[in-house]
């Protein structure tokens, strides 16, 4: 029975519901019954992997660049779903030669991305280059924001990503660290270490937090997919597949077709384009060079942050009261809180984190998990650089760019806040936001 897989047509029919089978297919379910109890430990390492989809809290956040980072959740589907997905994973794990179909092909990306050892993929070591079309102003540049990674993922979930601008004037460099105790985002021109929730593995290991990740975790749900041919990319043989979107999906409207180049072997997508709805690009990667086998530096997966930092601690679920994480915070400080009101589809407000008696939180754009940083602690803004701007809730503060990041700080009630910003957010929301604030109550 090697090599046989669940057929697209039947997974197809379950999603859809339709009860009533043929006589060919009551033969086939037969058959795939007795497979899976002659490999019952792979059905039990597929329902595992499912039942890890399932716990996986659901993303109410829209897509960033680097976001707090989520696995797969599929909750919002049906008990039905469910089992399709469970075949579609039994499916993979049986086959004895790599996946033909282009469902296959897409279903061994999301499997990857959840269980790398459920693919064969024990690490890998690798340079991309990626080119984003989305702006922190809402406009779309002629010159897309572009950066380069170099990423190094061990199985389970060792992970090291650096991400460097390719541009002048550009984000600063960050480099996100993780293990199974550990994951953070070190950002040393801003001495920021931001403790993130989880990290994505394998597959999607490189794209931490993007809208590519996002749309490739509910791919199977979300898109039609085709074949397109292979080639070679990096030196590694791949096959090609297109992605359009579903009507009524959650990428309907807001997402193009996506063309995916995937490693032939292990399914980790080596090159992608994503397009908007009008076909214009939205954002692109490439590898130029990838290796399955290299040897890791185990200091390479180890950080902690300086002592003088600034770093965030989430508050826990259970701290919360009725007023969310905003009160919660503002209960825990000495100071009076203010949150910020500014609403962008560039910008995403983060959690509020504290920081022993400061407060942290982001706001996170489609290229840089701190494009706004904002400070609050006790005290108040002595005279500095720059140049007094009115604030459009009132008063007014010192702005200010240092070349690397813009600037400005304000005195709210006893509370020095300071809103950094990177030189890639427009200076008209850096201001904005730094007029948005209100005060929290406690």
């Amino acid at each position: 029975m090697s090599g046989e897989v669940v057929r697209a047509d039947v997974i197809d029919r379950a999603i859809d519901g339709d009860p009533v089978p043929n006589d060919s297919e009551v033969t086939f379910a037969q058959e795939v019954t007795q497979l899976a109890r002659g490999l019952q430990l792979e059905v039990e390492r597929a329902a595992t992997v499912w039942e890890r989809i399932r716990a996986t809290p659901a993303r109410s956040e829209p897509p960033s660049r680097f976001g707090f980072i989520h696995l797969l959740s599929f909750r919002r589907r049906t008990a039905l779903v469910g089992m399709a997905a469970v075949l579609v994973v039994v499916a993979i794990v049986v086959s004895a030669t790599a996946p033909t179909d282009a469902k296959e092909l897409l279903a061994k990306v999301e499997l990857g991305a959840i269980d790398p050892s459920a693919v064969g993929l024990a690490r890998y070591a690798g340079e991309l280059h990626v080119s984003s079309w989305i702006s922190g102003d809402g406009t779309r540049p002629n010159v897309p924001i572009s950066f380069n990674e170099v990423i190094s993922f061990e199985s389970p979930n060792r992970l090291r990503l650096e991400i460097s601008s390719a541009q002048a004037n550009g984000a600063p460099p960050s480099v996100v660290i993780a293990t199974d105790t550990a994951a953070w985002l070190w950002t040393p021109a801003t001495h920021t270490a931001i403790r993130l929730g989880t990290v994505p593995l394998g597959t999607l290991a490189f794209l931490a937090g993007s809208e590519a990740e996002t749309a490739l975790t509910g791919a199977s749900r979300d898109y039609a997919v085709a074949r397109d041919g292979t080639e070679t990319l990096a030196g590694r043989a791949a096959d090609r597949v297109v992605l359009t979107p579903l009507p009524g999906s959650a990428v309907a409207g807001r997402l193009g077709k996506t063309t995916l180049t995937l490693d032939h072997q292990y399914a980790v997508p080596l090159a992608g384009r994503i397009l908007d709805p009008s076909g214009g690009s939205l954002f692109e990667w490439t590898f130029v060079k990838i290796d399955f086998a290299p040897s890791f530096d185990p200091a390479a997966f180890v950080f902690t942050p300086p002592a003088d930092a600034i770093t965030n601690d989430r508050v826990s679920t259970p701290a919360l009261g009725i007023d969310g994480p905003w009160g919660a915070v503002a209960r825990a400080v000495s100071f009076r809180v203010f949150r910020p009101t500014f609403a962008s589809s560039n910008l995403q407000l983060g959690y509020p984190s504290r920081d022993q008696d400061r407060l942290v939180v982001t706001y996170r754009s489609s290229t840089d998990l701190g494009a706004v940083l904002i400070i609050e602690s006790a005290g108040s803004a002595g005279p500095g650089p720059g140049e007094r701007v009115a604030l459009p809730g009132g008063g007014s503060g010192l702005y200010w760019n240092d070349g690397a990041r813009q600037h400005i700080v304000l005195n709210r009630e006893g509370t020095r806040i300071e809103v950094q910003a990177s030189l890639n957010v427009s200076r008209d929301d850096v201001v904005k936001i730094a007029g948005s604030l209100v005060a929290v109550s406690r």
